[in-house]
């Protein structure tokens, strides 16, 4: 029986989907910013970052999804078309038997016998076979197209925002919650380090370009009054600098709340069953929240300083 989820975890995964891909979103915008300032160390630091955390995170959705489609035909395939077990010799008990042995496999691999039944009458019909076999890989196509178009963390969110089996939704949370866990520690972490080391930097080293413009204009102003051109020119180069340390800001932001919110989030895989404790409770979530908040906080700004700092221990000496 399907149906849809509770508006509580409905409400969780609407935030997960948004933090997600807008934390994607905004890293590409910053690297996009990074290239037009001609930073293009940084440029590429952030292409490799955000290009090998969506790669993994498909390459292992992609292998989850097939191996569970693996064991999904296997269980499929063991039980037999009905037809022949009515018709064998003792036909009574084996039938027991085999209605026994769909149920512990559907336990075991989460899968309901309502389905395991549409599979049967799509082998028993004319022609049904054919076309149910034909549909499965159509839509085994899609999928795999889906994760090659980096999409497939997007297709296993939407795939909670219809009627669901909520005995089997488990399963698919923890896969979304794990999924999660590769991307805050393989994007949303080390972007964080990296924009948080490019804010300290450009804004020192913004405060060193406009303390000399300052030292010029004065020098100027004994001798000739400062052009025209030179002041729009100094406070042109100062709303860009504005804009980009606030969409530094907004993105380092957005990092910071991915890796709280997976890390907290991650807290729905402790319970195997129970489905009805599918996640905290908000007031759960929120104190979950700031605890990995304030953790997270101190040990980014602790390497963020040193980073800063002991700059030449990194094999770059500031200039």
């Amino acid at each position: 029986m399907t149906e849809f989820l509770p508006l509580c975890d409905v409400l969780f995964n609407v935030i997960s989907l948004a933090g997600y891909f807008c934390d994607v979103v905004f890293d590409v915008v910053l690297g996009y910013a990074l290239y037009e300032r001609q930073k293009f160390a940084y440029f590429a630091a952030v292409i490799v970052i955000v290009s090998f955390s969506l790669v993994i995170s498909q390459i292992v959705s992609i292998r989850w999804y097939l191996n569970k489609r693996k064991i999904r035909n296997a269980s499929a395939s063991s039980t037999g078309p009905p037809d022949a077990e009515a018709n064998a010799p003792g036909s009574g008990s084996s039938l027991e038997k085999k209605k026994k042995k769909p149920n512990s496999l559907n336990a075991a691999n989460g899968q309901s016998v309502a389905g395991r039944g549409e599979e049967a009458e799509g082998r028993m019909a004319p022609g049904g076979g054919g076309g149910a076999s034909r549909t499965t890989e159509y839509s085994r196509y899609i999928v795999l197209a889906l994760h090659v178009t980096q999409l497939g963390v997007l297709w296993r969110y939407a795939k909670l925002f219809v009627p669901v089996d909520l005995r089997h939704v488990k399963h698919e949370v923890r896969d979304l919650c794990m999924l999660r866990l590769v991307h805050a520690f393989c994007e949303a972490a080390p972007m964080l380090l990296l924009q948080l080391y490019v804010l300290v930097t450009l804004q020192s080293e913004a405060q060193l370009a406009a303390a000399l413009k300052l030292k010029t204009l004065g020098h100027h102003h004994h001798h000739l009054p400062p052009s025209t051109a030179l002041v729009q020119q100094t406070n042109l180069a100062e709303q860009q600098q504005k804009t980009f340390r606030d969409l530094n800001m907004v993105s380092a932001t957005l990092s910071l709340f991915s890796v709280c919110w997976a890390l907290a989030s991650f807290s729905k895989n402790v319970r195997l069953q129970n489905v009805h404790r599918l996640v905290l409770t908000w007031l759960g979530v929120i104190f979950q929240f700031l605890w990995r908040l304030g953790t997270v906080i101190s040990r980014v700004i602790s390497l963020t300083v040193y980073a800063s700092v002991y700059s030449h221990w990194r094999g770059q000496h500031t200039k």
